[in-house]
């Protein structure tokens, strides 16, 4: 009986281990299967923690652009709120002013009103500031008529050329600034308190001012502007009493004759840096006239008289073109000139 209890119990002991066994067997493969699941889980949730952190930055990246997007709809806002007022007034505008196309129309041509007056502003001040550069005083005019009188020439019969020749060019000297008469010229200082010829100077200097002439300008350009400038600002006129006029006088009146005119140029010319000479011509019919002489080889572009050697009438040496003061640099070198001869110069450069 006892030894039936002990097979029995060794049997349960032994169905009890191999339960065990199949059990153990069981739950490690149940283990297994756990951890094959555990890490598939933990590579899943390491997967998704890398997500999370992506949409985090995504979500932060879509904050600041909202930020943005939102601060560039405010400024749309109140673009367009500005825009509506604005359209609001223009609307308001075209409906007080009526029809666009003739409101148009008329801002074209007050438009081209305004420019017309400002045109018509521009050249008379203009014409102003010749006015008062040309005007010359009573002092310096009774200066002239003194000197005429002084020196013999209140009435021109055209009989010793060169003398009348070389009182032309002193003419023009005189208001380049050069004392050319000391004792008339101290006797004016007593009474006027100044030197007429620094006044006349002066005068000539303004005169070349207006004409916007510089030392690098060309000696064709010089004469065509000078030339252009008496051609629009003095006019010929004959004189009763043919007497010369000095350059600001010819200035002063805004007319004068034929040698008004040269002495004028002269000066000018001389004024910019053209060696220039007065010089008196006679025509067949024994009729005289008064021209300038300009000491350059040529006119570059325009046509021009020239005279190759005036040694003999004591001006230096090399070619001496001709130029007529009354006309435009344009109509130099006519035949009319051509057909005149010499019998008088004088140089201002003397």
């Amino acid at each position: 009986m006892t030894y039936s209890r002990s097979i029995t119990a060794v049997v349960l002991l032994t169905l009890l281990v191999g339960i065990e066994g199949v059990l153990c067997l069981q739950l490690q493969c149940s283990y297994n299967d756990l951890g094959s699941l555990y890490g598939e889980l933990e590579g899943e949730f390491i997967s998704l923690q890398n997500k999370h952190s992506e949409l985090v930055n995504q979500y932060e990246g879509l904050g600041e652009e909202y930020v943005s997007i939102r601060a560039h709809h405010q400024d749309l806002t109140q673009d367009y709120g500005n825009l509506q007022g604005k359209y609001s007034a223009f609307m308001e505008y075209v409906s007080l002013q009526g029809d666009y196309e003739k409101e148009r129309e008329y801002i074209i041509k007050r438009e081209a009103y305004v420019s017309l007056l400002r045109e018509s502003y521009v050249k008379l001040q203009r014409n102003y500031e010749i006015e008062t550069t040309l005007r010359i005083g009573n002092s310096l005019e009774s200066f002239y008529d003194f000197l005429r009188y002084e020196k013999g020439f209140t009435g021109l019969g055209w009989s010793d050329h060169q003398r009348e020749a070389d009182f032309a060019a002193q003419l023009a000297l005189h208001d380049l600034g050069r004392n050319c008469w000391p004792s008339l010229e101290n006797a004016y200082y007593q009474d006027v308190g100044e030197r007429s010829y620094e006044t006349a100077k002066e005068k000539i200097d303004e005169v070349i001012g207006l004409i916007e002439l510089e030392f690098f300008h060309t000696p064709t350009f010089k004469i065509e502007s000078i030339l252009q400038f008496i051609h629009q600002n003095i006019h010929s006129e004959k004189e009763v009493n043919n007497v010369y006029l000095a350059p600001t006088e010819t200035l002063g009146f805004k007319s004068g004759d034929c040698d008004d005119f040269s002495i004028l140029a002269s000066a000018l010319f001389e004024a910019v840096g053209i060696d220039s000479a007065f010089g008196i011509f006679r025509n067949e019919d024994n009729e005289y006239h008064c021209a300038v002489l300009v000491h350059l080889q040529q006119l570059k572009d325009y046509g021009w008289c020239s005279y190759s050697d005036l040694t003999d009438f004591g001006l230096d040496k090399g070619t001496w073109i001709v130029i007529e003061p009354q006309h435009t640099i344009d109509h130099q070198g006519s035949d009319t000139i051509g057909e005149l001869t010499l019998v008088a110069a004088s140089s201002l450069d003397q």
